[in-house]
């Protein structure tokens, strides 16, 4: 058996753990929740970004002229839903796709511009984040040059 100052002691060892524990709970618990919120940002950043590159895949290989430029538009931005429709948490009338254009370069070269915009809200409104209760916008632009 031990002496009682011996185990007093260590009850108090046990009891410091907990209080540690207790303590340091809540900023664990929140480190991982900035954790999730910053996977999902990429997430959503790297779908947005690939959107805006499969709609200005499909513009590349595509070539419009004056007449077909309202449905060759269309088709880029279909492009574009259907590579974010793989998302479960994709809302088409939220996404914006703009500025689609295909520039001649001369000399039988073109390049095709695509911009894709998606606002990204966070699952808590961190205070230290700017316009912390308003969604981030994510835009991408992408340049490509036109296949012959």
């Amino acid at each position: 058996m031990l002496p009682a100052k011996r185990q007093a002691r260590k009850f108090r060892r046990r009891a410091s753990a907990t209080m540690e524990f207790a303590v340091l709970l809540p900023l664990l618990f929140t480190i991982a929740l900035i954790c999730i919120d910053f996977g999902r940002f990429l997430h959503s950043f790297i779908a947005v970004t690939n959107a805006a590159r499969e709609g200005a895949s499909y513009a590349s290989v595509h070539p419009v002229s004056a007449a077909s430029l309202p449905a060759w538009q269309n088709a880029v931005t279909q492009a574009a839903q259907d590579e974010m429709a793989a998302n479960p948490w994709f809302d088409a009338a939220q996404l914006t796709v703009s500025n689609v254009q295909s520039i001649d370069e001369g000399g039988g070269y073109r390049r095709v511009e695509v911009e894709v915009e998606y606002p990204f809200q966070t699952l808590i409104n961190w205070p230290f984040l700017p316009g912390y209760n308003d969604p981030v916008i994510l835009r991408r632009e992408v340049v490509m040059r036109g296949i012959r």
